[in-house]
């Protein structure tokens, strides 16, 4: 029976025996941390996971400066239709502590917007070369089913992508 005690790992039937070296070499390839960052020998950072097994390169790209256009999207629930004074409030700080320039696309105000509108919002943000970064207003489960609506190509045009809680099915995504 295996006990929850970690030192005590060998008296598990499913451990192998040789933990304990495993546990005290540091070299071991088996020993590696699950993730961490490393550079790719082209120069761009790269995230790896299980020890080097799964391999993606990221894209570097510069931040946002003053008088940058950030696209303002609401890929999941359009939050500032039903919160209008806050949006606007927070459309009025990004300008004037940034100096970034706030574009809302079509759906971001439009309540029980299409997948495929917003996916074509998605889609047009990151194509278009006069936009520098995109933010989600919110973000919620319903972005998953955005997601297939918004073209693979948009991935060959990087820029940041920044949002709260519930987009990481558009970050992963991307």
């Amino acid at each position: 029976m295996c006990t929850p005690n970690r030192e005590k790992l060998s008296h598990c039937s499913a451990v192998p025996r040789d933990v304990n070296r495993l546990r005290n070499d540091r070299n071991h390839p088996e020993r590696r941390p699950a993730t961490g960052w490393s550079t790719h020998p082209r120069g761009g950072p790269i995230l790896w996971f299980n020890g080097g097994m799964t391999v993606r390169t990221f894209a570097s790209v510069a931040k946002a400066k003053a008088g940058d256009r950030v696209a303002i999207l609401s890929p999941a629930f359009a939050a500032p239709a039903v919160s209008e004074v806050v949006h606007e409030q927070a459309m009025r700080r990004l300008s004037d502590v940034t100096g970034l320039v706030p574009v809302e696309f079509p759906t971001t105000r439009q309540l029980g917007a299409s997948a495929d509108t917003r996916g074509a919002d998605v889609t047009a943000a990151f194509t278009d070369p006069t936009i520098r970064a995109v933010l989600a207003t919110i973000g919620g489960d319903d972005q998953v089913t955005v997601d297939p609506h918004i073209d693979a190509d948009v991935v060959a045009n990087p820029k940041p992508f920044l949002g709260y809680r519930g987009n990481t099915n558009l970050r992963n995504f991307l």
